[in-house]
């Protein structure tokens, strides 16, 4: 039964992991290309990407303050 538990936990990580590692390529891959598109683009784009990592790690936030420093500094 325990030998059943770790097995399944296990394989629920790899799974999580995959998902979420293919979600995170996939949003860098929308802003990959950032010198051909306008600045306006640029910002359409992060703000559709943000919202992946919000809903899919809950502690993305207290694991990383980047996240503060990048997307909610104030603008010059």
């Amino acid at each position: 039964m325990l030998k059943d538990f770790l097995k399944y936990l296990l394989l629920g990580f790899l799974i999580g992991y995959l998902i979420l590692s293919l979600v995170i390529w996939w949003s860098f891959l929308i802003v990959k290309d950032l010198n051909k598109v306008s600045k306006e683009e640029i910002k359409r784009k992060e703000n559709l990407r943000a919202p992946l990592y919000q809903a899919l790690n809950p502690f993305y936030h207290w694991v990383n303050p980047g996240w503060y420093l990048f997307y909610l500094k104030p603008n010059p």
